[in-house]
């Protein structure tokens, strides 16, 4: 509050409108806090320490009785990351059994992070199935994301609602800072 004080005071603004001001900006302040702690408790939260994940789908292409999933998965940023493992189950509580027979290498890029494919070829087309990221860091370390379902009939994928969320919350920040600035004027 005492930055936003300093702010007034150098735009000229009168005291009842420093007071005035610097009270909605707290009311602001304090209602992004409130709204990040319900985004951090009602959502999944995608992001291990080395990976922060962005989306992470599946699609079932069906040929006759058999098929194949191809996942797809981008990553906003890695760090230190060594790779990534897919887990498929028959079940949503599992148990979980890894398919691919190596390590999926990361890409590393901590600014750009990277985009994934896999395909898991044995599938039939009439078994629903779950599948699970693990990202693993390079000093062993694993953390798995929330597990997606995929079927013939159609598809579930995971989306990143802990990071939309806060980009909507640091959005209504900015919008009411904007709104505070041309209200002094």
């Amino acid at each position: 509050m005492m930055w936003t004080r300093q702010v007034l005071k150098k735009l000229g603004a009168s005291e009842f409108e420093k007071v005035t001001m610097a009270s909605r900006a707290s009311k602001i302040f304090f209602g992004f806090i409130v709204a990040l702690i319900i985004a951090m408790s009602a959502f999944p939260q995608t992001t291990s320490a080395a990976v922060t994940l962005s989306s992470f789908t599946a699609r079932m292409i069906t040929e006759n009785i058999s098929a194949r999933v191809v996942m797809s998965w981008t990553t906003a940023s890695e760090i230190n990351t060594a790779g990534f493992n897919i887990y498929r189950s028959e079940r949503a509580d599992g148990p979980y059994t890894r398919i691919n027979p190596q390590l999926i290498p990361a890409k590393n890029d901590l600014i750009a992070g990277g985009t994934y494919t896999y395909t898991d070829d044995k599938t039939q087309a009439t078994q629903t199935y779950y599948y699970q990221l693990e990202d693993v860091e390079l000093n062993g370390t694993s953390a798995r994301h929330t597990p997606i379902a995929v079927n013939s009939v159609g598809m579930q994928s995971t989306t990143d609602w802990f990071g939309i969320a806060l980009g909507i919350g640091a959005l209504a920040v900015i919008g009411g800072g904007v709104l505070l600035v041309r209200r002094m004027r």
